[in-house]
């Protein structure tokens, strides 16, 4: 749910966001989020190994970790970024260091536990003002703990798409 969000968000913060993603059936799902285009997973991957390729995205939002982040670092354009937040597919990312000293790349993980209390309460506060995306309950599904099995394999290989919440209440 991370990339769906982000996708929203930067959409309506007026950025032009092209989604990654594995899954072409969801094409038509991001782009209603407000994705100008959509690529393949693979398109991206194929560049794994490469010291430096050419830069393509002023940054990029990752919600998976290991060879993605690998293979994005050296497409990144000057002075720009790529944030992680996730590791479902790795923990390891190789990267040269090219793109770093000779574009000013930067790598940037994402604290949500050390941060002063005060930051957080900033970022919900946008979230609940001008950041707010309206149809965020759309993208969510919600789950019972019977369902929360079958629905981690499914994120786990791949197939999970939008949000999850899971309601201890629910059988």
């Amino acid at each position: 749910g991370v990339g769906s969000v982000a996708v929203a968000l930067l959409s309506k913060l007026g950025y032009e966001v092209i989604a990654l993603s594995g899954k072409p059936e969801q094409a038509e799902f991001l782009t209603s989020l407000g994705a100008s285009a959509i690529i393949g997973r693979d398109e991206v991957l194929a560049l794994k190994g490469k010291a430096m390729a050419k830069p393509l995205y002023q940054a990029a939002l990752d919600t998976t970790g290991g060879d993605l982040v690998s293979a994005l670092i050296p497409q990144i354009m000057p002075e720009g970024a790529v944030s992680t937040c996730g590791m479902v597919a790795g923990i390891k990312v190789e990267a040269s260091v090219f793109p770093f000293i000779l574009r000013g790349v930067s790598l940037l993980g994402v604290d949500s536990v050390e941060i002063p209390r005060e930051d957080k309460q900033s970022v919900l506060n946008k979230a609940a003002a001008e950041w707010a995306l309206p149809g965020l309950n759309d993208l969510t599904t919600d789950l019972g703990r019977s369902e929360l099995d079958a629905t981690l394999k499914k994120i786990l290989s791949g197939q999970g798409v939008g949000r999850y919440r899971l309601n201890l209440a629910q059988e």
